[in-house]
């Protein structure tokens, strides 16, 4: 999508927070471009009334009032600048928090069509250049557009033959701008795409570390981040020469207009046609003139950037967010009952992931899903979060469709147990009440030594103010899904979600954190996803899915029994434990 001028300045206009405050400003800037205007033509009167006739007491006043008018200035210019600058940290700001605010509830899917380190360069760096250019130079803009209308109003009323001399360069200035600014575009549009390709180096360098340490590619991280880098320096080496030499070309085409309007004033004023003091104001006006055209073709460039920069901003605010139906409903506490009825499921590329599921999980049932990988597990669970909605068929919690009933309200009756469990910068007591932020210390505390976890988190440095680093960098992945069980706990919902959650457990741990999920599922409808068969076991029912359809279902027992997919599944998983023993 590219925005016009007329949309873009209307979409930021009605986004401005404090709309009175930049009124005022721009009230302010057209005080001084009128100053600006006007005392060109007092420097006329001193020159051709006063001076010529060596009248004292009107030069004086007329140089009190030129004074008087400057002080004007100069009050005026600093309010507006304040104010400018003010508006426009609270615009950013503003910006910024309206596309974090958008990604927070971006269909989930979505986040697998960009890159992290392009989202951050969305928020980050996008929205300050648009602040910058727009609310910065826009306003300048305001001040040279009224800088030139009343220049060439005044010159003009001057010379008509003197205005029309000067005006001759001003076809060249345009031509020049014509021709360059479509390389501008693309070469901005190019520096944006740079910057974020930088940002996504560094974003996955430092969610990456301990990979690419462990595999002793720092070398080759730090000469592909020097690779961007340097793509990123290219581009904007390119942007400043194709700007350097459009300025110099405009410069070198308003000198020549000033050379004209001296060389041609000159001659009038020889020849008796033209005072010297209109001379003089008339070079005040071309200088007058001159200088906001730059300003406003440098901001005409400059847009360009904005629009580039702004358009990614869009692309983000654009992407649909997670919203309620209108006849959707708020449920208090679930039974827990889940059905499936002909669920199937396709990705927006095409991908099919189920395929007419049919399932029903009674209240209080605890539901092992197993298979190879690629089978449809996750995408299974992710239905049941409403994090996808099914392609056809539907899915029934408490006998409602799960599309009539509010996120929140369905979330809030759902816990959810990662195989990559997250935890945020902060204390092990804060990410525990990350389920529930009215729990108290108490509550925390309560839930961990039901679960049978408190003597555990004691026993860390600082205990439940244990600080965890960001993703829980400084714990273990078997800590990490300690913290996230007890999380769940907090949560206290009906139903629980663990998808994979021992797959990253050493086994050391795994005895431990098995028995600590059995607390946390008892009474509770479970769906457990497991890669380990040793989550399995705690099912009361077991579903094997391949190639997103359900093709076995029973106990652990009935299903070895069987000896179809689901043996030889546990037999390939023996076998490779065996086989890992003995070359111990």
């Amino acid at each position: 999508m590219s925005l016009g001028f007329r949309e873009t300045f209307s979409k930021l206009w009605k986004m401005l927070p404090d709309k009175h405050e930049m009124i005022v400003a721009m009230i302010l800037l057209c005080i001084n471009s009128v100053i600006g205007i006007i005392t060109p033509y007092l420097l006329k009167i001193a020159i051709d009334v006063h001076i010529a006739s060596r009248n004292w007491n009107g030069l004086l006043t007329i140089s009190l009032i030129y004074a008087l008018l400057i002080v004007v200035q100069w009050i005026s210019s600093s309010i507006s600048s304040y104010l400018i600058s003010k508006v426009g940290q609270e615009f950013g700001c503003f910006l910024r928090k309206r596309a974090f605010q958008h990604i927070a509830r971006m269909r989930y899917h979505y986040f697998e069509e960009f890159r992290t380190g392009d989202l951050i360069s969305r928020v980050i760096n996008d929205t300050a250049t648009v602040r910058d250019i727009f609310l910065e130079q826009l306003t300048a803009l305001v001040g040279s557009i009224l800088s030139i209308s009343g220049s060439l109003v005044l010159m003009l009323k001057l010379s008509i033959r003197l205005t029309l001399a000067f005006m001759t360069t001003v076809p060249l200035m345009i031509i020049v701008t014509y021709k360059l600014v479509p390389r501008f575009m693309r070469a901005f549009k190019n520096v944006r795409e740079k910057i974020s390709d930088v940002t996504v180096r560094v974003q996955e360098a430092v969610a990456g570390a301990q990979e690419i340490q462990a595999f002793g590619r720092e070398k080759d991280m730090i000469h592909e981040f020097q690779r961007v880098t340097r793509d990123e320096l290219k581009a904007k080496i390119t942007v400043a020469r194709m700007f350097m030499l459009y300025m110099s070309l405009m410069q070198f085409i308003g000198g020549l207009s000033i050379s004209i309007l001296l060389a041609y004033g000159g001659y009038l004023v020889i020849g008796g046609w033209l005072t010297i003091g209109t001379l003089a104001a008339f070079m005040s006006y071309g200088t007058s003139f001159i200088t906001p055209l730059r300003t406003i073709i440098r901001f005409y460039n400059s847009f360009q950037e904005a629009i580039v920069a702004l358009d990614r901003v869009y692309e983000v605010l654009h992407v649909p967010i997670e919203e309620d139906r209108p006849d959707s409903v708020e449920v208090d506490k679930l039974r827990g009952e889940i059905i499936f009825e002909h669920v199937t499921f396709r990705y927006p590329n095409g991908i099919v992931a189920l395929k007419d599921i049919n399932l029903h999980v009674k209240p209080g049932e605890k539901i092992a899903i197993v298979g190879p990988s690629g089978a449809g597990k996750s995408t299974l669970v992710s239905l049941i979060c409403k994090f996808y909605e099914p392609t056809e068929g539907r899915i029934l919690v408490d006998g409602i469709d799960i599309r009539k009933i509010k996120l929140r309200s369905l979330r809030k009756n759902v816990g959810l147990v990662l195989q990559e469990t997250y935890l945020f910068s902060g204390t092990v007591r804060d990410n525990i009440k990350m389920a529930n932020p009215n729990a108290t210390d108490e509550d925390v505390e309560r839930v961990c030594k039901e679960l049978g976890i408190h003597d555990y988190i004691m026993a860390l440095p600082n205990g439940y103010d244990t600080e965890v680093g960001e993703g829980g960098i400084r714990l273990s992945a078997g800590q990490r899904q300690l913290i996230a069980i007890a999380r769940a706990m907090l949560k206290d919902p009906p139903i629980i979600i663990l998808d994979e959650a021992l797959s990253n457990v050493d086994p050391g741990m795994e005895n431990f954190i098995v028995r600590t999920i059995k607390r946390l599922l008892k009474g509770r409808t479970a769906i457990i996803i497991a890669h380990r068969f040793t989550s399995a076991m705690l099912a009361d029912r077991i579903i094997v899915l391949d190639n997103g359809r359900i093709v076995e279902e029973g106990t652990h027992e009935e299903l070895m029994r069987r000896k179809g997919m689901y043996y030889r599944l546990y037999m390939m998983q023996a076998g490779e434990v065996k086989a890992v023993a003995t070359e111990k």
